[in-house]
């Protein structure tokens, strides 16, 4: 092998060493534990979101503690309803949601997407009452 060869192959796997390195650096920080609204062993709290523009949030904490509250721009959003919540059979109940009523929801699914279903018959078929994961880009098609 000619020494034009060899330093030719050397730049060649010093480029190739290069793009490894970038790649895993890329792949390092995309790692994650894991994401609000995914349910696991980590996961303290699950954060639920309903609506586009006027968007109700609902996290979910493991110890049966719930918040929720509005994120709007163009409102007071500054009220932020504080209770517990329970789940049997995969029926969710927040305890004093409104009013010392309570909001009934269950887990399913919803064109694809998981999602908190409103049990309600008044609730039901509004888009604005289904809360999906924060994390999930699914719902973002409709």
């Amino acid at each position: 092998m000619s020494f034009q060869e060899k330093k030719v192959i050397t730049k060649i796997s010093v480029l190739v060493a290069c793009e490894v390195c970038i790649v895993c650096a890329f792949l390092t920080s995309c790692a994650r534990d894991s994401l609000p609204g995914e349910k696991g062993e980590g996961i303290a709290v699950e954060i639920w979101t309903a609506g586009r523009g006027y968007t109700q949030v609902l996290e979910l904490s493991k110890d049966g503690a719930y918040r929720a509250f509005v994120e709007c721009d163009v409102c007071d959003s500054s009220r932020v309803n504080e209770g517990h919540w329970e789940e049997k059979a995969g029926v969710l109940t927040v305890l004093h949601w409104k009013n010392d009523s309570s909001k009934i929801l269950r887990r399913g699914m919803y064109k694809g997407c998981v999602a908190l279903l409103p049990v309600s018959e008044d609730e039901k078929g509004s888009l604005d009452s289904i809360f999906f994961r924060i994390d999930d880009d699914c719902p973002d098609a409709f």
